[in-house]
């Protein structure tokens, strides 16, 4: 995953879908946060826990863009 491309491509599709409504996640922000905490647990050693962080950052890429992350 290379987040810097990854995260604005994120950005642009989810300025283009509008701001969440009361209620919903950001979603790109959610994205932010999944990368955050995988590359955190990578750099601790947890690999089990940067796998559960990458699968959850994979998953909102899809919602956000509408397609598989370049891996």
């Amino acid at each position: 995953m290379d987040p810097t491309r990854n995260r604005n491509l994120i950005w642009l599709a989810s300025t283009r879908a509008g701001r969440p409504r009361a209620g919903e996640t950001n979603l790109a922000t959610a994205w932010d946060v999944a990368v955050a905490q995988m590359t955190a647990a990578q750099r601790t050693g947890d690999l089990a826990d940067a796998d559960r962080w990458a699968a959850e950052a994979n998953t909102l890429y899809v919602r956000i863009t509408g397609r598989q992350p370049d891996e």
